[in-house]
């Protein structure tokens, strides 16, 4: 078999755009891989095997140099339906590359941001955001949202229901001692967060919304 060589621009969806270029060879086994493991992640090492026709050993050889290459990860996926989470897509136009750049490294980490684009056409970043429900939504999208920083000349928000994929990558922190977000903000400082409007950051302690999220994965 011949080897696929090529160069990958690999996103962790989770932090977002952190970027890794660099040449990576893969092969036909590899790919099936990483095929049965998007149908199924659950599989154990020997089943993937089996379906490939290779020892348990063999096969967590090439995982684990699959990882370590940064060309895949596995990772936890919640229904979003289930926990009846809110859902944005953010459009805006930044008025520079390096002003977009500024940006993206200051909310790589926000946990309520999925996704973050580098798009063509009017509006030159794109990023999705979550939430546990609307009024928390409004709060994320008007008092510290990216696009209210400097250097986003204009935005538009779409607020909509997700059809496909069922399953997203939503961060899930369960503890912190952080006093302030990951973008600098603080929780208390925020007027709607004060009148309970807003169940706060996931990524600090002020978070309350383990809560809403327990009682709609028992629902």
């Amino acid at each position: 078999m011949t080897p696929l060589k090529r160069k990958l621009l690999c996103y962790n969806l989770n932090h977002y755009i952190i970027i890794c270029l660099q040449s990576v060879v893969m092969d036909r086994v590899d790919l099936a891989i990483i095929e049965e493991l998007r149908k199924d992640g659950r599989l154990s090492l020997s089943d993937l095997g089996r379906k490939i026709g290779m020892s348990h050993v063999a096969v967590r050889r090439r995982l684990k140099k699959l990882i370590e290459n940064k060309i895949m990860r596995v990772s936890t996926e919640l229904n979003v339906r289930t926990f009846e989470l809110k859902l944005s897509m953010l459009m805006m136009e930044v008025e520079t590359y390096e002003k977009m750049t500024e940006l993206v490294n200051t909310y790589i980490k926000c946990p309520r941001i999925l996704m973050i684009l580098h798009c063509l056409g009017g509006f030159n970043l794109l990023a999705m955001i979550w939430a546990e429900d609307e009024d928390t939504l409004k709060s994320v999208l008007d008092s510290c949202s990216i696009r209210t920083r400097e250097g986003v000349r204009r935005s538009e928000v779409c607020v909509g229901e997700l059809f496909y994929p069922e399953y997203l990558p939503i961060p899930i922190i369960t503890s912190s001692e952080a006093e302030v977000s990951p973008c600098g903000l603080d929780c208390e400082d925020c007027k709607r967060y004060e009148e309970e409007k807003c169940l706060g950051c996931p990524a600090t302690r002020k978070y309350k919304g383990l809560a809403v999220l327990t009682s709609a994965g028992q629902g």
